[in-house]
Order: structure tokens, then sequence, then C-alpha cells
């Protein structure tokens, strides 16, 4: 396990992921939905960490890493956690719900702990409370020895910065433009609170991330955004 991955899996495993869960469990959210896509993507994500994110033949293996995470880190059935990446994960990914056959909630009652589906005479029912739970479970066993189970980190992409750049070129507004606005209205300011997650420090680590180069040029620079910048 390279110092690397070591520091990947703590500040975006851990530090990120696993506090987006513990927040919307923690708050008892009542909408399934928030849930089950942080807690799918991070099955995605540890996945790959710990089985690879590439197949032998380097193409992506999404469906691959994740049923295998599924099945030996929480105990999930080969077959359902199939069914819960084509249609759960994938169904809320490209068309903003699951796929045919499956009704999900939450319940923070919990009077049935550690069992994650259900079925009746037409659906297959996903406790997402429990998935969560679930997930937590595995990151923490994970967490007692990383190195046993995690080596891989995500592949960058060749046009990622190029990307980034041409959108930051592209962007007028300024966040100190916001800030003023909010405080003329509210008397207080937004510095270090804004954020679509409630990650804690999240904000911090993106606020280090500075455009360093000129404008993207017809080749686009390698990609450097996986490796964490120095302090």
């Amino acid at each position: 396990m390279t110092s690397e991955v070591k520091e990947y899996f703590e500040r975006v495993a851990l530090k990120y992921s696993r506090s987006d869960v513990e927040h919307l469990l923690r708050t008892k959210a009542p909408c399934a939905a928030p849930l089950l896509a942080v807690t799918a993507n991070g099955i995605d994500l540890i996945g790959g960490m710990c089985f690879g994110f590439k197949s032998p033949e380097g193409k992506d293996n999404g469906k691959r890493r994740s049923v295998d995470f599924m099945v030996k880190y929480m105990g999930v059935d080969s077959n359902v956690a199939t069914v819960l990446y084509t249609s759960v994960r994938c169904g809320i990914v490209h068309q903003g719900m699951p796929k045919f056959g499956f009704m999900y909630f939450v319940d923070h009652e919990r009077p049935k702990k550690d069992r994650i589906v259900y079925r009746d005479g037409s659906f297959i029912w996903l406790n997402v409370t429990e998935f969560a739970h679930s997930y937590l479970s595995a990151l923490s066993a994970i967490e007692a020895d990383p190195s046993k189970h995690v080596q891989h980190l995500p592949p960058p992409r060749t046009t990622d910065e190029h990307d980034f750049l041409s959108a930051f070129a592209s962007i007028a507004d300024e966040i100190e433009d916001y800030n003023r606005t909010r405080f003329a209205l509210t008397g207080s300011h937004a510095d270090g609170t804004i954020s679509t997650s409630p990650s804690p420090g999240m904000m911090k680590d993106l606020a280090r991330l500075r455009p360093t180069q000129s404008p993207p040029t017809a080749n686009p620079p390698a990609v450097s955004f996986f490796v964490p910048p120095k302090s």
C-alpha cells in the first residue's frame, strides 16, 4: 500500500464518503435517494480501491468491482449484489431512479438490523438505511488494516485537466461576489461553509486546488488531480 493510496483512502473514503453517510443517518433524513446515492458511490469507489478500477484488458470494471465489494465486504448474495448494481446503482445514476422491479425506503427505527432486501409479490424492496449501515461496517473492517485490502487509485483521464481549465476560463463570476451579496442580505459571510456535501474539510481541500497553468492548449496536459496537493 503506497502512501498515496493510504492518504486517498483516509481522505476520500473515510473523511468524505463515510462522513456523508453518517451525516444522513444521524440527521434521519426522511428521503431515501440521497442516502442511497452516496452509499452506492462509496461502494463504487472502495470497490475500485480494493479490486482495481480497470479490467485486465484495460476496460472500466464498475460492475465487477461493486459486486465483488458487496459480496466480500458486505455479505450480500451475488445475485442480489448484481441486481443492486445494474438496477439500483445504474438506475439512479443514469435515469434518476432504480429500474423496474425495485422499491426502496429508509427506516431509522431499524426494527430488523442487517437485513437489506425483501420481496413481495411483484417487487424487491431495498432498506436503504440498513444498506448504508452495512457499507459503514465494511469500511470499518477495512480501516482496521487497510494495507490488506486497499491497493488502487482512480486512474486519471488525460482530458480532465483540459476540461477543467476550459470551464474555469468560461466562468466570469467570482465567489467573493456571492459572499458580498450574501453578507448584504443576511449580515454574515459564507466563507468556508458553502458545500454541497457535509463532509468536514472538503471545502478546505477544494480551496487548495487552484489552476496554476495557462489557458488550455490544443494538447491537453497530463492529469495530476488524483494525487493530493502537498501542504
